[in-house]
């Protein structure tokens, strides 16, 4: 289980987003291709985030409790992850060498246990835990410009590969651990795709299919 305290946990700010972290901590991640997702639907989607915030706290004449909020971002994020499985983009991801060259990647686990990995044709989740607070983004810059660079060079294009922020979400608890995992394994099935680039540790899915949630 996943005890985490509000003294542990700090705000690390990217280029757009915060970004939550603390030491001995299990992230989900999504990173995406440059072009799967327009930076101007991304700050529409945004801007409904807030105005559902903005109004809801009108009809309630209070600020949303820390247990109401989540519940609006998620369902905004949701929306985002839609618009990816719709394979918006160039979608070089879909091709095998691109694919497992991501996957071989994510799995070289050197500072990092990895939970849960899904490499879609726009972008890819992964699970993973870090021991010190330092090297999650770390691992993101290794995975993201040796991957750039070898699929660009596949691809024998130049320029931007991955958007530059990444989505990541400080894992709470054991209930939100199996939450993430289950949607980084489903995600290929949500989208119509077999499950070819995903999988997950021999822990995982053990648990899940003791609770009876393996699919």
């Amino acid at each position: 289980m996943l005890l985490l305290t509000i003294d542990e946990i700090t705000k690390r700010h990217g280029a757009n987003l915060p970004h939550w972290t603390r030491p001995d901590s299990i992230y989900f991640v999504t990173f995406r291709q440059e072009d799967s997702v327009p930076l101007a639907v991304l700050e529409e989607m945004k801007e409904d985030q807030a105005r559902e915030i903005r109004t809801k706290e009108r009809t309630l004449k209070r600020a949303l409790t820390p247990a109401e909020r989540p519940t609006i971002v998620r369902k905004h994020r949701r929306a985002v992850e839609d618009y990816l499985d719709g394979g918006r983009g160039s979608c070089l991801l879909a091709k095998e060498e691109n694919a497992k060259l991501l996957e071989e990647t994510m799995l070289l686990q050197r500072t990092y246990e990895l939970h849960a990995w899904s490499v879609m044709p726009n972008h890819a989740h992964a699970v993973l835990a870090v021991a010190d607070e330092s090297t999650f983004p770390k691992v993101m810059h290794s995975w993201k410009s040796f991957t750039s660079t070898m699929i660009n060079r596949n691809e024998v294009r130049k320029g931007q590969f991955w958007q530059t922020e990444s989505y990541d979400h400080l894992v709470r608890d054991e209930e939100d651990l199996i939450r993430c995992c289950r949607y980084v394994l489903n995600n290929p099935a949500k989208a119509g795709l077999p499950k070819r680039w995903t999988g997950c540790s021999s822990e995982v899915e053990i648990t899940l299919r003791d609770l009876g949630l393996w699919e």
